[in-house]
């Protein structure tokens, strides 16, 4: 998305304008010039990805001649309910797009819109899920820590607890040391 809201994704209208050569128009469809809004929206390849995907985005799609107008509406709609998962899954259409359309230019494979809403889902139900084992993992990390909470020694004994800790951004270290009776004092 960066690279798209900088106007550096090298489609086919940017080549053009910077080097005067090769052909800007689209090859998916020979229709128009192939600029960042016609690869992600107006091409019939795009219209029918957008048909098939299981995001809408009525509201925006009437901004799509405008790739930052169109960006911000999609950026809002992340305040709304389970509005990070549509905008997740949106930027992984767009990124299947880019590579059907890389693979129909450098090795002329067909990849076909179906394929594209497909392979956008099933990695985006993969991420998903690996975020939400990378959660679980945490949860559990946090509920053993709660575990190992201090225990008393025996009547007559002073336990010492210590730790440290190592900042790698400020390059700096602290230790800890508590020495605590059987009553915790």
């Amino acid at each position: 998305m960066w690279k798209v809201l900088q106007n550096c994704l090298p489609v086919k209208e940017v080549i053009h304008k910077r080097t005067g050569k090769g052909d800007p128009i689209c090859e998916g469809c020979g229709e128009a010039t192939e600029t960042v809004e016609h690869l992600f929206f107006h091409c019939p390849i795009a219209e029918m990805t957008w048909k098939m995907a299981p995001v809408k985005w009525e509201g925006a799609m009437l901004l799509r001649d405008n790739i930052w107008r169109w960006w911000e509406t999609v950026i809002q709609a992340e305040e709304e309910n389970q509005g990070r998962d549509r905008v997740n899954i949106t930027i992984n259409l767009l990124w299947q797009l880019w590579k059907a359309r890389n693979k129909r230019i450098f090795e002329h494979r067909v990849i076909e819109e179906r394929d594209v809403v497909q392979v956008a889902q099933q990695e985006w139900l993969e991420f998903e899920m690996a975020n939400e084992a990378e959660e679980r993992m945490a949860k559990i990390s946090i509920q053993q820590e709660q575990q190992r909470r201090w225990e008393p020694p025996k009547a007559g004994v002073i336990k010492i607890n210590t730790d440290a800790a190592i900042s790698n951004q400020s390059v700096r270290t602290r230790k800890g040391i508590i020495a605590r009776n059987w009553t915790g004092n």
